[in-house]
């Protein structure tokens, strides 16, 4: 069974509840860091972008995580 509560509305707020539990780890420093899913998501599309070179990519992805969590931006990409 595929757990999606991490995807059911809070429906006092009317925002999206979502734990940090998906890890990632600096490939440079080896600092692991638990992130959301929108955070996981967005590391992974900087580190793509990066694979591809598509700089202009990266940089829209880069500025969407270090808004989202920039703890994480300055441990995993800074």
């Amino acid at each position: 069974m595929i757990d999606l509560s991490y995807i059911i509305q809070d429906r006092k707020r009317g925002t999206m509840k979502h734990k940090r539990n998906i890890e990632r780890t600096n490939p440079y420093s080896k600092v692991t860091v638990l992130l959301t899913a929108p955070e996981a998501f967005w590391y992974d599309a900087v580190k793509m972008a990066e694979i591809n070179k598509e700089y202009t990519v990266m940089q829209h992805g880069i500025d969407k995580f270090s808004r989202l969590n920039p703890s994480a931006y300055m441990k995993l990409l800074d």
